[in-house]
């Protein structure tokens, strides 16, 4: 299997905050998320700030994928190696999925179902990694990343999201050749 670039007209429809968009600012947002979280739901986070907000109210993230980059500048790298069993680091440039991260996202889902904790490390951009994430993700998991306008998004992993990701990752994604 090749990597997957991101179309043009990929990232205007990826622009838009998907789920449920929680308009609140830290620790208010984080709040907000845990009224509509589900008891037996599994929690996936996408991004710095995210990840650290639910890690520093005591959400129980099962696989947090960051890259160290944020357009806040800060961080806590600590904070997440701290709370994880297993970090696994990637590489995936901006704009591209890649076959060596997609797989790493794939295992990371195959180990959390068995309790596992894991840590991903991106070098590059993690934000793409929503759609995978969704599309292989089991019932009774969550997945919550930031989106740049400044919610909090929530995806509740259910039949028709999962066919949405399925379709975006068909329609504005080609293998690079």
């Amino acid at each position: 299997m090749n990597n997957l670039r991101l179309l043009r007209e990929g990232r205007i429809i990826l622009a838009f905050p998907y789920g449920i968009a929680i308009y609140k600012d830290y620790p208010h947002s984080v709040k907000s998320f845990k009224t509509i979280l589900k008891s037996n739901e599994v929690i996936y986070s996408i991004g710095d700030i995210v990840t650290q907000n639910l890690l520093k109210e005591n959400v129980p993230v099962r696989i947090a994928i960051v890259d160290y980059k944020t357009q806040r500048g800060i961080y806590i790298r600590s904070l997440f190696r701290m709370h994880f069993s297993k970090i696994v680091k990637c590489y995936n440039p901006p704009g591209l999925l890649t076959t060596e991260t997609l797989d790493i996202v794939y295992k990371a889902i195959e180990s959390s179902c068995n309790g596992e904790k894991i840590l991903i490390e991106v070098k590059g951009e993690e934000d793409l990694l929503v759609l995978p994430m969704l599309f292989l993700c089991p019932p009774n998991s969550v997945i919550v990343y930031g989106h740049w306008k400044g919610s909090l998004n929530v995806l509740h992993c259910s039949p028709i999201l999962k066919s949405t990701a399925r379709i975006i990752l068909r329609r504005y994604f080609v293998p690079e050749t």
